[in-house]
């Protein structure tokens, strides 16, 4: 019994190791307690020192008591020795619903997907950048075109009357890296046959841990601070924006908006799957909902059409006003002219309304540099305060262009 009572404790020493490890203190100390009283020599001592200690009922009851504490600090024993880390550990991150999603889509393919979803898999694990990124988990600068180029396709895939393909600009950088194509291509397919793994899924965590969403170019610096070589422009948004398509982070959020704004991508993507958020007037929408006090979110109260807002107007003036007047609309339309105020030399756009009335939007001289960037038949969306009619049009102050 006593050569029991040894191993026992010495097993439940050893698992005080274990729980120390994962950082569970409360389990930790439990553990040892627990593990000495065992241990025959000790708990002789015990018995000879306190009196109490030689009633069975006490050192039972004290036994299931540290048992009790130690099973409520413990921590999970199915992670230790797991080898997972923050970095790698996607099941803490919102990816999992996309793996899970996959997971049930690739159920669903029939048996000749499922067959060509192998085959690009197959062909994948050959590729030397796979190997690079997945099997080697290596992460640097030199590859950031590679997943920009995932990205764009990817951006492109639901966009209707817009190729699937690289632009010249980023095919032709990618000749300079081997593989670098098939890779790309495969990874692409890859998300049309139910998605990408979870191997993927990590390497486009760990660039984006190291690198950000998205880089000017340059002369980069790191997550550390650590400046790297001039590379050029990516941006990984898209990749994101499909991982994580209801996404709140805010971060990404602002990032959506920062690389478009800063030309690395374009907001013209009208028929892309995740057009709420890769659109501009949409992705306003969704910042309304998700992220209101977003530096990039513009406050709007109505939106409508040029028609509408003019119709309304004709009908009923009074009623148009109680709607519209003093409130922010967003307007989507066609320019009609663009024109100079006659007493400030304000930018002025007009949308064609109704057959007798059109849409002004007043705009301050901030806005030249980007008003002379456009056309007539532009299709955008203004913002602006309704100051209801004046000489016969709708007038709106103070205009922004959404998009």
């Amino acid at each position: 019994m006593k050569t029991f009572k040894y191993v026992l404790g010495v097993l439940i020493l050893l698992c005080s190791f274990a729980a120390f490890a994962e950082g569970s203190v409360g389990a930790g100390l439990s553990s040892i307690v627990l593990g000495l009283v065992i241990l025959p020599a000790i708990s002789d001592k015990l018995k000879e020192k306190f009196s109490f200690c030689q009633k069975k009922p006490v050192r039972y009851v004290s036994y299931v008591a540290l048992l009790a504490i130690i099973g409520a600090t413990a921590p999970d024993m199915n992670n230790i020795g797991s080898g997972s880390s923050s970095e790698s550990d996607i099941s803490k991150t919102p990816y999992e619903k996309y793996l899970s999603q996959s997971e049930k889509d690739i159920s669903a393919l029939s048996d000749v997907t499922k067959k060509n979803r192998d085959t690009t898999i197959t062909n994948l694990k050959k590729n030397s950048i796979y190997k690079e990124l997945v099997d080697k988990k290596t992460v640097s600068k030199d590859y950031l075109l590679v997943l920009h180029a995932v990205s764009q396709l990817l951006s492109n895939q639901y966009n209707e009357g817009k190729s699937s393909n690289l632009s010249m600009d980023i095919d032709d950088k990618m000749q300079a890296i081997p593989d670098s194509r098939d890779f790309v291509l495969n990874v692409f397919v890859l998300e049309g046959e139910g998605g990408l793994t979870r191997e993927l899924v990590e390497v486009m965590d760990r660039y984006q841990k190291q690198y950000g969403y998205y880089g000017e170019g340059g002369i980069v610096a790191d997550k550390n601070g650590v400046t790297d070589k001039k590379i050029a422009p990516y941006d990984l948004t898209p990749i994101f924006v499909m991982l994580d398509p209801n996404t709140e982070n805010k971060k990404l959020l602002d990032a959506i908006y920062e690389a478009r704004q800063k030309g690395i991508s374009s907001w013209d993507i009208p028929e892309n799957q995740y057009s709420y958020l890769l659109r501009k007037d949409r992705y306003n929408s969704y910042l309304k909902e998700k992220y209101p006090n977003s530096p990039y979110y513009i406050d709007i109260d109505i939106e409508t059409t040029p028609q509408e807002i003019c119709s309304e107007y004709e009908d009923n003036e009074v009623s148009a006003d109680n709607k519209y007047k003093g409130k922010k609309v967003a307007i989507t339309g066609t320019i009609e002219r663009i024109i100079k105020s006659g007493f400030s030399d304000d930018p002025i756009i007009v949308f064609k309304g109704t057959f007798i009335k059109d849409v002004r939007f007043y705009f301050s001289k901030d806005s030249n540099n980007e008003i002379s960037n456009l056309s007539k038949e532009d299709k955008i969306t203004i913002v602006g305060t309704c100051k209801g009619m004046t000489l016969g049009d709708v007038v709106l102050h103070k205009c922004k262009i959404l998009e």
